[in-house]
């Protein structure tokens, strides 16, 4: 398994009075080998690097996005198990146009 890391370093340039930034960015591989604690040193012996930081991701979703997930799937599910029910009995689905005007007419009452 190998990581990837990406260094980001800004240069400036002064060309004719003009300063100008260039940000600049290195992809890095690693193997499994090295360590985050080792690859930071490692970065840190550069000349000019003032600081490293690591940022961790979100590798699980969080309750929230779960029980979303879990609603939409269930929902979907009922949506298509009514298409195939409603195929094989022969019968029409109601149109989104139809669904709009029922509700408006619950609406009025």
């Amino acid at each position: 398994m190998f990581r990837m890391i990406i260094l980001n370093y800004f240069c400036i340039f002064a060309l004719e009075n003009k300063k100008i930034t260039i940000m600049t960015q290195i992809l890095v591989t690693l193997n499994e080998d090295a360590t985050t604690l080792h690859v930071r040193k490692a970065i840190e012996l550069l000349r000019g690097v003032a600081s490293t930081t690591v940022f961790k991701t979100k590798d699980e979703p969080d309750k929230k996005t779960l029980r979303q997930q879990a609603y939409v799937k269930k929902s979907l599910e009922r949506a298509f198990d009514e298409m195939k029910q409603a195929r094989r009995e022969g019968r029409k689905l109601q149109s989104a146009d139809d669904f709009i005007k029922e509700l408006e007419a619950e609406e009025a009452v």
